[in-house]
């Protein structure tokens, strides 16, 4: 049994499209419809077309179209079911339990429960970074750079001490699931027993998707190799997931949505600081690539 059709039918009509894709897309008002640049693909002169009246869009450059479960699904990268639960919280409609396939079941819940232990990392780091012992090589670091507490917090920008083990001991205190803590790349597992952390001396860069969601982390090393050993990777991304795809994700894309579509451009730099220094500096239409493979 899937969710009720009236159910369904009960969001599509509640849930206002100019509002949910406004959030987005910056929209102008063209008759009864509105406008805008196309959030699918790159364009100068506006082809995106939102129809309130038949709560449907459409991209004449692109050929993208559908009703706002097709938005959201689209751009967020969800399941249909996530963005009929995304868009019911939102407009207050309570949705109904329902059974659905075991295998879906199954992948929903794992997709779930990367994105929890992500949060959960997250929090963490960012709780290391504010220590006045553990944080204090990473706050240099900030402070070296020039970012403020401002953007600090813009990009959920957390630290990850030298330590082997802190994240872990927290995970395992959480009771959370090692093994997929193994698959998102948090921690790996030690030749003889146990987990060891994948992160260690390195300021943590969330990758972060519109809607909120933590999808992976970037993680930029802060200090300088011991004399005699090779440098480490300057950074270090979070392995292919269900819900990280390097290929299909670009860092700061979340917190320059906005400016993107104020300013009309998009500027692409290498790196994580690259972004993160540029949006300091006042220019917030600016994201990176994951990776330069």
């Amino acid at each position: 049994m899937a969710i009720p059709e009236d159910t369904i039918n009960q969001i599509r009509e509640s849930a206002n499209i100019v509002e949910v894709i406004g959030q987005y897309v910056q929209l102008k008002k063209a008759g009864k419809n509105w406008k805008g640049l196309c959030p699918f693909h790159g364009e100068k002169t506006p082809s995106f077309n939102v129809q309130p009246d038949k709560g449907f869009f459409m991209c004449f450059g692109c050929q993208k179209k559908g009703d706002v479960f097709n938005f959201v699904m689209e751009l967020e990268g969800k399941s249909f079911v996530e963005a009929v639960e995304q868009l019911g919280a939102r407009f207050n409609i309570e949705i109904p339990k329902y059974e659905e396939n075991p295998e879906l079941r199954r992948m929903r819940g794992e997709r779930v429960a990367m994105l929890e232990l992500n949060k959960l990392a997250t929090t963490f780091y960012r709780e290391l970074l504010a220590d006045p012992k553990h944080g204090e090589p990473g706050r240099a670091y900030l402070n070296k750079r020039g970012v403020g507490q401002e953007v600090t917090d813009k990009f959920l920008l957390g630290y990850a001490p030298g330590d082997w083990g802190l994240l872990a001991e927290h995970l395992t205190s959480k009771r959370a699931d090692m093994e997929l803590a193994v698959r998102v790349g948090l921690i790996a597992h030690r030749p003889r027993g146990g987990f060891y952390d994948r992160n260690r001396d390195r300021l943590v860069c969330p990758v972060v998707v519109p809607g909120g969601d933590v999808v992976g982390f970037s993680s930029r090393v802060v200090g300088e190799p011991q004399p005699g050993q090779d440098p480490p990777p300057k950074y270090i991304n979070s392995p292919e997931s269900a819900v990280y795809k390097k290929s299909k994700l670009l860092f700061g894309l979340a917190q320059a949505r906005e400016a993107m579509a104020s300013q009309k451009r998009a500027v692409l730099v290498e790196g994580n600081f690259d972004v993160i220094t540029l949006h300091q500096a006042g220019f917030n239409e600016v994201i990176a690539p994951l990776g330069t493979a």
